[in-house]
């Protein structure tokens, strides 16, 4: 027999009458089907604690003998929708983190994603259990994206919301020419965000030939090439190494 008793669980908790043979299970499985959806031991005892799926609809509670899976005891159960919300703002700059209250389970691992549309995967994300409302890092382009509360079980999407990601600019200030080897002073205006650099690079490279963190102060210290030529300061954002803000600069003999 299996019997379901009441619980605030996460987790649907059943007690079970059985001959708790080594191997043996209980499983929620779908009307119909020889497998199983999810499932937990007899040996961790009675009542036991058994996740539901991800899905509503009308499922099978199984004893399961582990030699040759044989079916014991069998239970109809009917797993209701969820009713989950998620708010936030309907615009933000690029790479900012905004605040997205949320209103559901908060299961383990659950979690709020900010996400391409379309797509089933993630830009950020942070963790239910982390607090309400949650923090979550915006993407590092602008454009049209999601906002979604996500099951940890199936990375089913129970709630979500369009939110507009606006461009972000920055600017940097330091003179035309300088020295090889030399430090200048460049001033910026930009996001400061935790982990953003203003950065000296040849252009064309990705890579920097030297940087500084913009959360050190204003203005922002670079050492110039030790090679003449035409260089490139940038505001460089941490996230994605997105530069949003240019400003050539002549270093000389």
């Amino acid at each position: 027999q299996i019997r379901r008793q009441p619980s605030n669980r996460p987790n649907t908790r059943f007690s079970h009458s059985s001959p708790g043979y080594e191997g043996d299970y209980i499983t929620v499985s779908e009307i119909g089907e020889s497998g199983y959806i999810n499932y937990t031991n007899t040996r961790e005892g009675t009542p036991l604690d058994l996740q539901m799926p991800a899905d509503p609809g009308t499922y099978e509670l199984r004893y399961v003998l582990r030699q040759d899976s044989e079916v014991m005891a069998t239970r109809i159960i009917t797993v209701t929708p969820l009713s989950v919300t998620i708010t936030g703002p309907d615009t933000a700059p690029m790479g900012a983190d905004i605040a997205v209250t949320w209103d559901g389970p908060d299961y383990t691992g659950d979690y709020i994603a900010v996400s391409q549309i379309g797509d089933r995967g993630y830009v950020n994300y942070a963790n239910t259990r982390e607090g309400n409302p949650a923090m979550v890092q915006m993407p590092a382009t602008p454009g049209t994206f999601e906002l979604r509360y996500i099951l940890r079980q199936d990375s089913q999407i129970v709630a979500s919301q369009i939110i507009t990601i606006t461009p972000l600019q920055a600017a940097l200030m330091a003179g035309d020419t300088a020295r090889v080897g030399e430090d200048v002073d460049v001033g910026w205006n930009g996001p400061n965000y935790a982990g953003d650099y203003i950065a000296v690079s040849e252009l064309g490279n990705d890579r920097y030939v030297d940087y500084a963190n913009t959360q050190r102060g204003n203005p922002a210290q670079l050492t110039m090439p030790d090679t003449p030529g035409i260089y490139e300061l940038r505001y460089v954002m941490r996230q994605d190494s997105t530069v949003i803000g240019t400003r050539m600069i002549t270093v000389t003999q």
